[in-house]
């Protein structure tokens, strides 16, 4: 399947190395994501993107949580093709109402069983979808494991920040989830003290 079969829907999407839009497909709704050449001041490519994100599926294809099928990819022309996860967001879920703690427990989890293989992804809330009960990490991205970019010292400060991620939506202003001129969430004590009460009882069910 190439890029000139889709019909392109809408924007879906767009992160550190593209830009992903809902598409009618000969076989139904898929995604695109185009690659993009934005400069990312806090986050280097080491090579094509679309290559890196080929090596992220062939790696997180072996683990036994849910990632969408790569359908199709073209790496001269910067672009892939992958199964569509229809569903709410993480993001579109946290703006409705707080996310529940088993939800939350469930990716401490996930970060547990990558970081014994050195492994993070982009713990990004928009990065995951739910289908149901199912949690569905959708982008293709893996770095080595560091515990900066972890999911339980950078991840889960956007998944507990309700307030700022509604209004980053909204605006798509940065300043509203992140520490300016960084990569880093923006820190509160009423963050903190949520997120150290979910490692506390995550620690005491599963360390």
């Amino acid at each position: 399947m190439t890029r000139n079969e889709l019909k392109i829907i809408k924007k879906i999407g767009k992160g550190k190395s593209g830009i992903s839009f809902l598409a009618e497909s000969p076989i139904g709704l898929v995604v695109l994501k185009e690659m993009h050449d934005e400069f990312i001041p806090y986050y280097q490519f080491n090579k094509n993107k679309v290559e890196l994100e080929l090596e992220s599926y062939d790696l997180l294809s072996k683990y036994d949580f849910h990632i969408p099928k790569l359908i199709d990819y073209d790496i001269e022309k910067d672009y892939l093709i992958k199964e569509y996860i229809e569903g709410q967001t993480v993001t579109e879920k946290l703006i409705e109402a707080p996310l529940e703690d088993d939800l939350l427990l469930k990716v401490l989890q996930l970060e547990l069983v990558l970081k014994a293989d050195n492994i993070n992804i982009d713990y990004f809330p928009s990065n995951f979808v739910m289908q149901g009960n199912t949690l569905f990490y959708i982008d293709y991205e893996h770095n080595l494991y560091s515990d900066e970019w972890n999911f339980s010292n950078w991840g889960i400060y956007y998944w507990l920040n309700r307030e700022g991620m509604t209004n980053y939506m909204r605006t798509n202003d940065l300043s509203c989830i992140n520490t300016p001129g960084t990569g880093k969430p923006l820190l509160t004590d009423r963050l903190e003290d949520v997120r150290n009460r979910l490692i506390k009882r995550f620690c005491s069910e599963f360390c």
